[in-house]
């Protein structure tokens, strides 16, 4: 359960930072001085980005159950969302989180001198 809440944390979050970049600063922003569409678009790209933000809420909450997540994490986690470029931020942060308990687990390599004395 914990990988696949991760893999999908990751997909959420790369969609939704993703989706800030290019509809905001992309797409939201020329239209803007076409007066007929604006209101259509904003429309449209602001329930879309509220979707993936509501989703990434949802499983960063799983995830600090699931992980154990402090307070400040949790901040940095949240922050992540609505901070340009922050969900690639976390996606990285997290990568490496689900690195080191891994290396912390794994055997000694031959002849690098652990577990002999």
């Amino acid at each position: 359960m914990q990988a696949g809440l991760v893999t999908w944390f990751r997909r959420v979050a790369i969609a939704e930072g993703g989706s800030l970049l290019v509809f905001l600063l992309l797409l939201g922003m020329p239209p803007t001085h076409n007066s007929a569409a604006v209101p259509v678009f904003l429309g449209i790209t602001g329930v879309l980005l509220g979707l993936l933000l509501l989703a990434y809420a949802l499983l960063a909450f799983g995830l600090w159950a699931v992980l154990g997540w402090s307070a400040r994490q949790v901040a940095f986690v949240a922050l992540g969302a609505v901070w340009p470029y922050g969900a690639f931020v976390v996606v990285a942060w997290l990568r490496t989180q689900q690195r080191e308990p891994e290396a912390a687990s794994a055997p000694p390599v031959a002849g690098s001198g652990h577990g002999r004395r």
